[in-house]
């Protein structure tokens, strides 16, 4: 009779059923409280091992097995999830069992942290999770993303792993950049205006005894103005690169193909991303808390766009791939399968951009 209730609450998962599979988990209950008292005098090793099976079932837990880099210590931070929208709780201790869900491992080692984001189906039986990277001496503005599947705005693909700028670039760090260009080279790459031929346009920031120097209200907010080519030259200068379409969307949506950063389109409506503001400008990195990818990359759904090294055609158009949504764009735009493209020589205002790096 359990094994039929188990039947019934596996079909009941499989079918996404919440209502038939709460009725077989108790009904599985029931049956596994009349075997208990002939447990331990009547049964085989087996049939134990089979209890405590079907016990974990009916409570929906899943045993936990972490394996951790030496020195390396972990808590869980659980996932609270209305309608796809996501909010991490605070951290608690790793646990034998947990219940399905979403969830989010913290691995901290010598001031290191990285945030490994993971679901458990109902039914999908012992969770193990192998951390193999170190975030031992990882610096607060980076982030690890493990590589792997992800679907795109060009379909199905595989990733590596990355090391990711935590936040856009900031006005301040593209300053830096400017300064160790020549003098003719950094008038080219200034923010500035777009010009329909591609002449450089007027300067968003003002000269100052040979400097280009953002408005002081814009050092940490997102630099933008720039062209998809400005954003390469960044990138090498800091020894990195840009992501690819696929790495962005992987980064954005996490493992568990979610649709945006936010977890659903209804969060994007809910002002908690800096995204299809009338009269919007840039804000400072950081300012939305909660517009955090699941492995903790902050303005993954508004704020900026950001360019892409993927070149390709996208709904009939060729171009650069710009992803993510802005304070300028429709909701829709942080969608993790959407994206326009862009000509690579044309400096916008409302895109900017992160780097990556491989992992060593």
């Amino acid at each position: 009779r359990a094994r039929a209730r188990e039947g019934e609450l596996q079909r009941a998962w499989a079918a996404e059923d919440a209502t038939a599979a709460r009725h077989a988990q108790g009904a599985l209950r029931e049956a596994l409280a009349r075997l208990r008292p002939s447990l331990a005098s009547e049964a085989s090793d087996d049939e134990r091992a089979l209890f405590g099976k079907l016990e974990l079932l009916a409570k929906d837990q899943h045993l936990l097995d972490v394996v951790l880099p030496p020195g390396a210590e972990a808590s869980l931070l659980p996932v609270s999830v209305s309608d796809g929208a996501i909010a991490w709780d605070a951290g608690q201790a790793l646990e034998a069992h947990i219940t399905s869900g979403s969830w989010v491992l913290q691995v901290k080692r010598e001031g290191g942290t990285l945030f490994h984001p993971f679901l458990v189906r109902p039914g999908s039986g012992p969770v193990r999770l192998e951390i193999a990277f170190d975030p031992g001496g990882l610096d607060v503005a980076t982030v690890f993303v493990p590589g792997g599947i992800v679907v795109g705005p060009l379909g199905e693909s595989t990733v590596p792993d990355l090391l990711w700028d935590r936040t856009e670039v900031t006005a301040d760090r593209y300053a830096r950049f400017l300064d160790s260009l020549p003098a003719e080279e950094r008038r080219r790459r200034v923010p500035r205006e777009a010009t329909l031929l591609g002449e450089p346009g007027r300067p968003l920031w003002e000269l100052q005894r040979g400097r280009y120097v953002p408005p002081g209200v814009a050092r940490t907010k997102p630099v933008e103005g720039i062209s998809l080519r400005d954003a390469e030259a960044f990138a090498r200068f800091e020894g990195k690169r840009l992501p690819t379409a696929s790495e962005w969307a992987r980064a954005a949506g996490g493992p568990d193909g979610r649709v945006c950063a936010l977890g659903s389109a209804q969060r994007l409506t809910e002002g908690l991303a800096h995204v299809a503001q009338t009269r919007g400008r840039a804000t400072d990195v950081r300012m939305h808390a909660a517009d955090r990818s699941p492995y903790g990359l902050y303005d993954m759904a508004g704020n900026l766009a950001e360019y892409t090294s993927t070149l390709d055609r996208f709904r009939g158009e060729d171009g650069w791939f710009v992803m993510g949504g802005a304070y300028s764009t429709p909701i829709g735009a942080a969608l993790v399968t959407e994206a326009r493209v862009v000509p690579g020589w044309l400096p916008l205002e409302g895109v900017g951009f992160r780097c990556v790096r491989p992992v060593k």
